[in-house]
């Protein structure tokens, strides 16, 4: 799929159509859809959905604890996903990809002793073979109170297995992220932030902080406006949503390009009338989580998601396991099922070492 999308814009655009992806899926085999999580009297629940419903059994199950503790903390390229487990005071996490059943153990941050983890992402830098770095946002367990807007980070680099020191990060309140899972686009990591006017992103060794679009959205006064940021075809994207007591009214998505000095810029992408959804009474009070592509986006309820289709006006509604779940967040993942070496250094040192013969 990623080759096909380097052929040129217009296969890279006809490789997120759902019919396209849907073919693809049957023909090698691959797997698309979400899983979605939630919370409910602090056990976390987990469940993945797709838009023909093909893979369902995908599930969290092999993972070496309970899957009511554990909870999906950051994913990226290639099905990849990170797991935490919630059970242990250490926090443990495991790297794994859950078409392949396959998991490997990250060792413990060197700051195990946290306040409060405030942002985490997992961003892939290559599949073949595999390298991925995880950024860890966290408060001191000693945070000073004089020193409020002083936090930490750390970086875990799977080419030498380990966490690098942890480094100084000055933020205020208002441009902590709002979210602790960061979005893997544009090689960097991006958190929308607490004020939600910005976008804080990391890129290898530093910190960028992008401003939003103003939107329209902004001026109503008897709405309640989301914001979110999501993934559209491969590009960085903000959603904004206006709702009010019927439902949905208005949806706008600005996606970021570059322009020809290379220098980012937001774009809107679409403005969506929701009208036909809320004519139905069961599809009100729904949320938008994300795009699932150029013409669907995925929609939350209380006990069910919808995969709504802004261009035809269908719908299908998708029932979760308990009422109780409302999906909070959703880990797109598309993915063949061929197994992964994910710690490659481990790979290498586990061979004896070649004596020479004299």
């Amino acid at each position: 799929m990623t080759s096909c999308r380097l052929l040129s814009q217009h296969c890279n655009s006809l490789s997120y159509d759902s019919n396209f992806i849907n073919l693809h899926c049957q023909r090698t085999n691959t797997i698309a859809g979400y899983f979605l999580q939630t919370l409910h009297h602090d056990d976390h629940y987990s469940t993945f959905v797709s838009v023909d419903n093909s893979s369902s059994g995908l599930t969290l199950d092999f993972l070496p604890c309970p899957v009511k503790d554990i909870e999906i903390v950051a994913c990226s390229d290639g099905g990849l996903i990170l797991c935490k487990n919630t059970l242990t005071w250490r926090g443990k996490y495991y790297i794994c990809k859950p078409s392949s059943k396959q998991f490997e153990t990250i060792p413990n941050p060197i700051h195990v002793l946290t306040k409060n983890v405030i942002g985490i992402g997992l961003m892939v830098l290559g599949l073949n073979p595999l390298r991925f770095k995880v950024v860890r946002i966290f408060e001191p367990y000693n945070h000073d109170e004089e020193k409020q807007d002083l936090f930490k980070y750390e970086v875990f680099d799977s080419e030498i297995w380990e966490w690098n020191p942890p480094k100084d990060l000055f933020l205020p309140f208002s441009l902590l992220p709002k979210k602790s899972r960061g979005l893997s686009v544009y090689g960097g990591l991006h958190w929308l932030t607490m004020s939600e006017k910005n976008t804080l992103s990391f890129f290898e060794d530093y910190w960028v902080l992008v401003p939003l679009p103003e939107s329209k959205t902004e001026d109503a006064l008897f709405s309640s406006v989301r914001t979110r940021l999501t993934k559209y075809e491969g590009k960085l994207g903000v959603i904004y949503e206006k709702s009010e007591r019927s439902g949905i009214e208005m949806v706008e998505l600005w996606i970021m390009k570059q322009d020809c000095n290379g220098k980012g810029v937001w774009s809107k992408k679409h403005q969506l009338n929701f009208e036909a959804c809320n004519n139905e009474q069961q599809n009100r009070d729904c949320s938008v989580l994300c795009f699932y592509n150029p013409d669907i986006v995925l929609m939350t309820g209380f006990g069910f998601v919808i995969f709504y289709n802004f261009k035809t006006g269908r719908f299908k509604r998708v029932e979760l396991d308990s009422i109780y779940k409302y999906a909070e967040d959703a880990v797109f993942v598309h993915t063949d099922v061929e197994p992964i070496i994910f710690n490659l250094k481990a790979q290498v040192t586990d061979y004896e070492p070649i004596k020479s013969i004299n």
